[in-house]
This record gives C-alpha cells, structure tokens and sequence, in this order.
C-alpha cells in the first residue's frame, strides 16, 4: 500500500527531526534510536495530544498509522474509525480502514469503506485498486476487472506499480486466498500495465 508507506515516512521523519533537535540542547551525544524507539516516542506525543484534544481527526489517523505501521490492526482500526468519526470526509481514514479489513479476510466489511473512499476520492489508484481487490476476493470477477482497469489508468510509473498492485497480489497468493485465480489476475496486470507504458513511449516519440 503505497499511500501508507508514504504517509509513515513522513511522519518517522518528522519525530526524527523533532528528537534530534531536542537533544542537540544537550551536551551529551545520545545513542541512535532505533525506528521501535521513534514510533513509541510519536505514539506517545500522539496520545498526549489527543488527550488535550479528543476531536483531533489527525492525530487518531497519524496515530493510526503507526499502530498499523506495528501491525497493531485493532488500535489501527479503532483510530481510523474515530477518526471518519470526526470528519465524515476522511477518506485516507476510511481507505485504510478498507485495506486493514481486506487484510484480515473481512471482505464484506472491507467493501463498505472501500467504497467510500473509492466515492470520496475515484482519482486514487489504492482505493480505486482495493475495491477490485475486494471484488475478486468475493468471486466478483468482473466487477474486479472493472476497478483494476480503471487503476491501471491512474498508475503512471514502475514504482508505484510494483509497491500497489504487485506487492498487493503477492501478499494475497501468500496468504493462500484464490492463488490460482490471483496468479491469473497479477499477470494479467503486469501485462496490461506493460502494453500501456509501451503505448506511452511510442506516443512520446512521435511527439
């Protein structure tokens, strides 16, 4: 899930900063911390605040997405969830709620968020690929086909690509759900996805 890898390097990043800057008040040097040690330390902040605070939208995402960073799936959804609580618009909130629940086998509840985030935001290939996702995994075929051609369009780099769509696929084949119709679909995908990048080059060159 490319959004959320994004999302948390900005915020280890960001305590990062914060701690570094914290301690350069001291004249002692202090010893690495390690990345467990960071996102304790922004959990912690993170809880601080939203006790002060107990409708901060963004702090139960950015707290959220930590836990589930820890695989931490049951706080993860109970923050995202109170976080679409706050703000009915939340979709980030609501897509990774969706993408939590496919995870853990929960398609049926998976396909309530999914869709909201996919109907709050049709432009985003994560939500727009986790409904296919989601049809595929309920035997929906050719719905699923309808969402993974419409996320191949919105996918436009090789990166992106194999962090999404692969790495999505290659987690539900290990999982052993619907391995051989996954296999089918990640090949048909791959081979899509290749056809249209070629298409792009051609026209580029022509340009």
């Amino acid at each position: 899930m490319l959004f959320f890898k994004f999302h948390h390097a900005f915020l280890l990043s960001f305590v990062l900063l914060f701690l570094v800057s914290c301690a350069s008040t001291d004249k002692k040097i202090p010893a690495p911390l390690t990345q467990k040690q960071i996102t304790a330390a922004f959990i912690k902040s993170l809880t601080q605040k939203i006790n002060l605070n107990r409708n901060d939208e963004d702090a139960y995402f950015s707290r959220a997405t930590l836990y589930y960073h820890q695989q931490h799936y049951k706080k993860a959804k109970a923050d995202y969830l109170k976080a679409t609580q706050l703000n009915h618009l939340f979709v980030n909130a609501y897509g990774m709620l969706g993408w939590i629940l496919i995870k853990q086998g929960e398609f049926d509840k998976a396909e309530v968020y999914c869709r909201k985030a996919y109907n709050l935001d049709k432009f985003n290939s994560a939500w727009t690929l986790n409904l296919g996702h989601v049809a595929m995994l309920r035997g929906h075929t050719k719905t699923a086909r309808k969402y993974y051609k419409r996320a191949l369009l919105l996918i436009s780099d090789q990166a992106t690509f194999e962090a999404e769509v692969v790495a999505d696929f290659d987690f539900f084949i290990k999982k052993g759900w619907k391995i051989n119709v996954m296999r089918e679909q990640r090949s048909w995908m791959i081979a899509n996805f290749a056809n249209k990048q070629q298409k792009n080059k051609l026209l580029s060159r022509r340009e």
